[in-house]
């Protein structure tokens, strides 16, 4: 299994690892290049949409700090100046915003969560204080879910968690699928694996998209007409805040 990260991919995948080996490493893995090439990459301006839109659910300055606290510090993310009497992580913020929308659309209790391409579990941990969750299942490749077992093994999430690659995963069931893109940036013949292994088995679904609205793509990504094709319940949205032309939310 292998995501669109071109030729930074096998450098993402090492550093993955060392991350989780190392401590010196992990403690500032949020940071490296090899690492926000691929995630924490949301910048300044991006941070400051996603905090305009926080704000307009109704949460103060202090639900907001406490809501992202758990994603300041550890792995030594870069912290910038959006207006809050803090610096913050931009991604926690995008994160938070994520988990207000889930929250909106699903409600408060999620009992099982499945997360295509976790990271290193950063929304799994900023959505168990939004929504209440019992199990949370990530699925990445296997350098990176070694990573996630480390963050989430200090971090302390008040849920059950596991991580599994494409290949060893068999679920019978999930409440919800979640994928920030990373559905998107896989090929056709994963996505049509994930799809049988995953979303097909999944009463509802939350994926930011970035590819399938252009026909060109059609060797490369299921187009979005493709997909509703094969999944006729699931809707269009707007992604919001918008982060680029091409992105937009599939839910069911």
């Amino acid at each position: 299994m292998d995501w669109n990260t071109g030729s930074s991919g096998d450098n993402y995948r090492t550093f993955c690892k060392e991350a989780a080996l190392s401590t010196s490493t992990f403690n500032t893995f949020r940071r490296n290049p090899n690492y926000t090439g691929i995630l924490e990459h949301v910048n300044q301006e991006q941070g400051k949409l996603y905090l305009n839109h926080i704000k307009a659910k109704g949460l103060t300055e202090e639900e907001i700090l406490n809501s992202i606290r758990k994603l300041q510090i550890i792995g030594g993310p870069h912290l910038l100046d959006v207006g809050l009497k803090e610096l913050v992580s931009t991604t926690a913020l995008r994160y938070l915003h994520v988990s207000l929308e889930i929250k909106k659309h699903y409600g408060e209790r999620i009992d099982r969560i499945v997360e295509i391409g976790a990271g290193y579990g950063g929304l799994g941990v900023i959505l168990s204080g939004v929504v209440n969750i019992r199990e949370y299942i990530c699925i990445d490749l296997q350098e990176v879910n070694m990573l996630i077992n480390r963050f989430l093994a200090v971090v302390k999430p008040g849920f059950k968690y596991c991580a599994y690659t494409l290949n060893n995963i068999e679920i019978d069931y999930s409440d919800l699928v979640i994928a920030n893109y990373s559905f998107s940036e896989l090929n056709r013949s994963l996505q049509r694996e994930y799809m049988r292994k995953v979303l097909f088995k999944s009463s509802h679904g939350y994926m930011t998209m970035n590819s399938g609205l252009n026909k060109s793509e059609n060797f490369s990504h299921y187009t979005l007409e493709e997909i509703k094709h094969i999944m006729p319940y699931i809707s269009r949205y707007q992604e919001s805040p918008l982060t680029s032309k091409d992105n937009y939310v599939i839910r069911w």
